[in-house]
């Protein structure tokens, strides 16, 4: 449920429903957020974070953030075509 629906229905402000649900460390409902699925996951770090976005069909910095938070090291082109492996950083 949105913060905007929670509020409604109790009556308060969606700014008060946001600022209490962020103290409890609880995130935001976004309704339109797919899931990661574990295949996607396993593409993490395989392709530099643009093509893995491409094929995934989602954002370069989606695919950025939800690595780091799995704590993948990113994948960089090089010179020459070589790829070289970077460490995770946050």
């Amino acid at each position: 449920m949105t913060d905007a629906e929670v509020a409604k229905k109790l009556v308060y402000l969606r700014n008060s429903v946001a600022m209490h649900r962020r103290k409890l460390r609880i995130p935001a409902h976004i309704p339109n957020q797919r899931a990661w699925t574990e295949a996607e996951n396993a593409l993490l770090g395989t392709m530099t974070d643009e093509k893995t976005a491409q094929v995934l069909n989602r954002s370069i910095s989606g695919v950025s953030k939800h690595r780091l938070r799995l704590g993948i090291p990113c994948l960089r082109k090089t010179g020459a075509g070589r790829k070289a492996v970077l460490p995770a950083s946050r």
